[in-house]
């Protein structure tokens, strides 16, 4: 299957779904995969190879806008993260499921900064590659707010509480939108969001008007997407249902997710008009919050400047000192500003790390840490430093931060993380108090055990 060029062409002219191209590590799970969108009326081309990152840099090759990665095999991190660098640079969107364990929580953290949409299972990599298709027209969300339509009220307010777990919004619609709404839709209807037509949006007369309902929730200008956990498939039949619904789509000036089992009389119409449902609510919204997440991304921030001269744990108080860290005895401080952790390690698929998180107890309530591979210029550690929800609170809480100067020594220890002369090892500073001038640490702990970093 590797290269089929022709399968590739066949694939894109079969739907109406812009093509998806599957990169499977075997010709067993790429066969599997494809008979499970074919089933769906969806079909996918496919290519196969041991190595996932040569894989994927040379599917670039074709027009594919997604690309479905799985990943079966360990492979070169880095090169993993160089591959979908590319493809991000490209304009495509990445897919992603990891091998079974192949990859660390530092590395997920990693290929989704270089764009891949990271998934658990091959359906969801199945739901998410093709949903993500069906968005040619309109391109991923613009942001987090979600309309959410239904036909009852209990299943709005599930679909709603799964969008907030999802990272997404349920803001309420607009004045404007909810007077143009209240003379179409029944007299019990709620036009807040969730919009709930109730069972009444299964008549004759409101459904006679449910094409206008939906263009007026589309258009409103605090809306991004527009979320239907329901096919609306009364009173005239699935087929007559897919249609609308399937119109609505193709006009819309946002994306539409339909997340609903799917009647068999819905498939060709779906499928000829290139929509892409989800069957499973929960999933549903799930993979648009990842859509969104990955619509909003910022560049990465990738190595820059030089490792450090091999070092000996005996020098590293000095070697950290003339980073730009200043020594403070147990650095508690006053418990007015939340102290940092400052890390690094090496990852055995990625090399070098750092990490910047919540120090102290904080750290292991909030669990918060952003991470990037290292070395790390002065530049590149205050782009790290920019994503750091922890820093961002010490900057509330100490107006007088020197962002310069803790970037300036997080810079000095991505240097040393990446000329540590360990193949596997730990290095943290916790706590870390900034605020003006140096950053001060306590004594670090450097362990080289081999338990996983």
């Amino acid at each position: 299957m590797q290269g089929d060029g022709s399968g590739e062409a066949a694939s894109a002219t079969a739907s109406g779904v812009p093509q998806v191209l599957l990169l499977a590590g075997s010709a067993r799970t790429a066969e599997a995969m494809q008979r499970a969108a074919a089933k769906r009326l969806l079909p996918i081309a496919a290519r196969t190879g041991a190595d996932a990152a040569a894989l994927l840099a040379a599917a670039l090759d074709s027009p594919a806008r997604i690309l479905a990665l799985v990943q079966e095999a360990r492979c070169d991190g880095t090169a993993l993260c160089a591959a979908l660098g590319a493809a991000r640079a490209a304009g495509r969107i990445v897919v992603l499921l990891p091998a079974d364990g192949s990859v660390s929580h530092a590395g997920r953290m990693l290929l989704a900064a270089e764009g891949a949409v990271l998934v658990a299972a091959h359906r969801e990599l199945l739901d998410t590659a093709l949903f993500a298709a069906s968005l040619a027209r309109t391109g991923l969300p613009a942001g987090p707010r979600v309309a959410i339509m239904t036909g009852g009220g209990g299943g709005g307010v599930i679909a709603a509480d799964l969008c907030g777990a999802a990272g997404l919004e349920v803001p309420p619609l607009s004045e404007a939108t909810r007077a143009a709404l209240a003379p179409l839709v029944p007299a019990i209807a709620s036009t807040a969001n969730p919009v709930d037509l109730t069972p009444e949006a299964f008549n004759e007369k409101t459904y006679d008007r449910f094409p206008r309902i939906l263009d007026i929730v589309a258009a409103d200008p605090d809306v991004d997407a527009v979320f239907l956990p329901t096919t609306f498939n009364a009173p005239r039949g699935a087929a007559v249902a897919a249609q609308v619904l399937a119109e609505f789509h193709a006009r819309a000036p946002k994306p539409v997710l339909i997340a609903a089992g799917t009647p068999p009389a819905m498939l060709p119409v779906f499928a000829q008009h290139g929509v892409a449902p989800i069957a499973d609510v929960a999933a549903a919204a799930a993979t648009l919050g990842k859509l969104v997440a990955r619509g909003r991304l910022a560049a990465p921030v990738r190595r820059s400047g030089q490792a450090a001269a091999p070092w000996t744990a005996e020098h590293l108080p000095a070697r950290l000192a003339a980073a730009g860290f200043a020594r403070s005895g147990e650095a508690e401080g006053d418990g007015r500003v939340l102290p940092l952790a400052l890390s690094g390690w090496r990852d055995p698929a990625f090399g070098a790390v750092v990490a910047v998180g919540a120090g102290g107890i904080a750290g292991r309530v909030l669990e918060e840490q952003v991470v990037a591979p290292a070395p790390l210029d002065a530049d590149g550690a205050l782009a790290l430093l920019g994503r750091s929800r922890a820093v961002a609170q010490v900057a509330r809480m100490e107006p007088a931060l020197d962002r310069a100067a803790l970037a300036r020594a997080l810079s000095g220890l991505a240097q040393l993380v990446a000329g540590a002369p360990w193949p596997r090892f730990r290095l943290r500073l916790d706590p870390v108090l900034a605020g003006a001038g140096p950053p001060r640490a306590a004594e670090p702990r450097l362990s080289l055990a081999s338990e996983e970093c």
